[in-house]
């Protein structure tokens, strides 16, 4: 906008951006109620399982997403009624100014605020006031150029404000509305990971799995620990999906100070669309696109009514190795970072093993076996190139006080193996949780190199 001119200043009216603003106000109040309102009625309902977990999940999202609108709408208006009372105050102060001088005897241009004595004089007048006058004429001027100039200025800034302001929430959309947040995190992580955008199904499998943001209401915004091992393709592999979770809601996680602590379990069973946020440790094993996922996600403590109160993420760490026939081996180490006060494995307790895993012939399923922790469950499932999904296994704790919150506490220093026995036998050949570290040395892992991670 240009410097305003009087006849902008006499005209200044601000009924429209005032509507505007009370509509934006409006708006955030409601969306504000509506999302309470939503995760309350879902959250107060008596009933529980998978699928009221997922529904809860999701009542959070939304309540989230029209948190954030209902934000973006209360700052759109904070903008516009800080706005109007700024350009109102110096718009006042304009028209004192020049009603003043007019009152005085000064003439005060249409545009321009020009400003020059309009005092009759006679030709007795004494010419010292004609020159005081001609002075304060000038100095009427500056101020009202200097105010204009404000005025001008606080404009603008307002008016960038509000631009951006608007941006962000055309950004924002119900998470029911189209892509989410994380989604578009996810997507944007592939990007940088591979140099192009997911297109196939393996593709947005993996891009979820790599991004570690979280929107399980229980992690409160904590973010999971992914690490990337490279690996080389094989292409019609598709992804391998390997999820160990805890079924019950919750389980003993005893502490020096507080042996009766607990820890949040993921409150599900077997799912083979499983969010890879949904398990304490997620492998990933995308032979299309040459990379293992190591993923480990928030272990949250929680109180004895069941409300989360801390969340902290561990670090998974292990060796992956691949055979010429491209069969990769991932052995793994993740202990909970809040267990008896600390990493459980520093007393030989943690979710650990070894997951062997040969790809199929022409897409099929692949073959999945391994040695690992008798705690907790597993399930490996598999994603096509094409999109077809199967469950490869599922493998159930086992030992004393399986099916009970005393489960880990009991189990995570035994072992047992699973899958195939050929696929079991090689992972002791490699590396067992009881003899963790040793190279491959038997069979197609004789010539094997390992990456380390974590």
């Amino acid at each position: 906008m240009a410097y305003p001119d009087k006849e902008m200043i006499q005209d200044l009216n601000f009924d429209r951006l005032r509507s505007v603003s009370k509509s934006a106000s409006l708006l955030s109040d409601l969306l504000e109620k509506d999302a309470t309102f939503i995760y309350d009625v879902i959250a107060r309902m008596d009933w529980s399982g998978i699928a009221r977990d997922a529904a809860e999940t999701k009542a959070y999202n939304e309540k989230k997403s029209y948190n954030g609108m209902s934000d973006s709408l209360a700052h759109v208006a904070s903008v516009m009624d800080q706005a109007e009372e700024r350009l109102t105050d110096l718009g006042q102060r304009i028209k004192t100014e020049w009603i003043s001088a007019e009152d005085d005897e000064y003439s005060v241009s249409k545009s321009g605020w020009n400003v020059a004595d309009s005092r009759v004089y006679d030709e007795d007048s004494d010419t010292a006031i004609r020159d005081e006058r001609a002075t304060e004429a000038l100095n009427i001027q500056s101020r009202l150029v200097a105010l204009a100039r404000e005025f001008h200025l606080a404009d603008s800034l307002a008016s960038l404000d509000l631009y951006e302001s608007m941006n962000t929430l055309e950004g924002l959309t119900p998470v029911s509305a189209g892509t989410t947040t994380r989604d578009q995190r996810s997507f944007d992580i592939f990007l940088s990971q591979f140099g192009r955008e997911p297109k196939t199904p393996v593709d947005f499998a993996t891009a979820t799995a790599l991004n570690p943001e979280t929107s399980n209401r229980i992690y409160k915004d904590h973010q999971s620990n992914v690490i990337v091992i490279p690996i080389n393709p094989v292409p019609g592999g598709g992804v391998v999906r390997v999820g160990q979770f805890i079924q019950e809601r919750d389980v003993s996680n005893l502490t020096w100070k507080n042996p009766a602590a607990r820890n949040a379990g993921d409150n599900r069973g077997p799912d083979i669309n499983f969010d890879p946020q949904n398990a304490r440790v997620t492998t990933y094993i995308d032979y299309e696109n040459g990379v293992v996922i190591m993923r480990q996600n928030p272990s949250v403590r929680i109180d004895e009514h069941g409300i989360a109160k801390d969340q902290e993420t561990g670090s998974p760490k292990g060796t992956v190795y691949q055979a010429p026939d491209g069969s990769v081996a991932v052995t793994y180490e993740a202990a909970d970072p809040i267990g008896l006060g600390g990493e459980t494995s520093r007393i030989g307790m943690g979710v650990n093993g070894t997951i062997v895993a040969t790809p199929g012939v022409d897409g099929a399923a692949p073959t999945v076996g391994g040695f690992r922790t008798d705690y907790p469950w597993m399930e490996v499932h598999h994603t096509s190139v094409d999109g077809a999904q199967s469950t490869v296994t599922v493998d159930r704790p086992q030992g004393l006080g399986t099916g009970s919150s005393v489960g880990p506490a009991l189990n995570l220093n035994r072992y047992h193996e699973f899958g195939p026995e050929s696929e079991s036998g090689d992972a002791h050949h490699i590396e067992g949780a009881q003899d963790a570290g040793r190279p491959p040395t038997q069979g197609k892992w004789k010539n094997a190199v390992g990456h380390d991670y974590g």
